[in-house]
């Protein structure tokens, strides 16, 4: 009886740990920042920071990659970005980027519908002289009101008594990858016409088997702006417009 219950006790502290709450906090402005401020070093390599939308290591490249010719798209800045399917955009932040729905019952800024709501950013580094590969940095920021936000994340009723009983309960969701930087491979699709650029997630994220497109119908690396498609196992999920700069 002892140890049930120390194990409830226990348990009910890590339940209470997974819940998070503030109330009036920072006013956030609003004026939105260039690059998000969610994204953070996670979602890079080690010996890399994120800056600008981009990983960059010591001597100012992504691990080693030195593009010459960078996009960027996103719904709060440039205003180029826009889902197209939310269901399925909420299937890519979850399971790509891991950063939301990771428990059985999760509200506020743990849930994904704060983050379909919110901002979004897609970098793209391409080197002029290896078109046929190009980097993808995904950023995101969930939705919250100006003045307050709140988030908690709990397990389901079975696996809470599973816990408070000394059972373990295991959860298979992988990392949190905000950004999420993955190398992509280009091909030409629409008769040459354009190109689609395709890779798996990140192997720690539970998207290491899932297929992430970027498709351009018409156009190449070398045009000014480029109209797009984002797709995520088989379903498209956003479509927009990538401005070179």
């Amino acid at each position: 009886m002892k140890r049930i219950i120390l194990s409830a006790i226990s348990f009910l502290g890590m339940c209470l740990t997974m819940i998070y709450l503030v109330a009036c906090g920072t006013n956030k402005s609003t004026n939105t920042p260039t690059v998000n401020p969610y994204a953070n070093n996670n979602g890079c390599p080690a010996g890399s920071t994120y800056t600008g939308g981009f990983c960059y290591n010591q001597n100012g490249y992504y691990n080693g990659y030195n593009s010459s010719i960078n996009f960027v798209t996103d719904n709060f800045s440039y205003k180029t970005f826009t889902v197209s399917n939310s269901s399925a955009f909420k299937n890519f932040i979850k399971k790509a980027m891991g950063t939301c729905d990771r428990a059985a019952n999760s509200g506020g800024i743990y849930s994904c519908d704060s983050w379909v709501s919110g901002q979004f950013q897609l970098t793209v580094q391409v080197n002029q002289t290896q078109t046929q590969a190009l980097r993808a940095t995904f950023a995101a920021y969930p939705a919250v009101s100006n003045y307050y936000w709140y988030g908690y994340s709990l397990p389901s009723a079975s696996d809470f008594f599973y816990g408070m009983f000394g059972f373990p309960v295991y959860y298979d969701t992988g990392v949190v990858k905000n950004p999420l930087a993955v190398d992509m491979v280009v091909s030409p699709i629409n008769d040459s016409k354009g190109f689609e650029a395709r890779a798996y997630g990140d192997n720690l994220t539970e998207a290491n088997r899932s297929l992430i497109q970027l498709q351009v119908f018409t156009g190449t690396i070398q045009d000014a702006t480029l109209n797009y498609q984002l797709g995520f196992e088989g379903e498209v999920f956003a479509k927009g417009k990538l401005q070179r700069y």
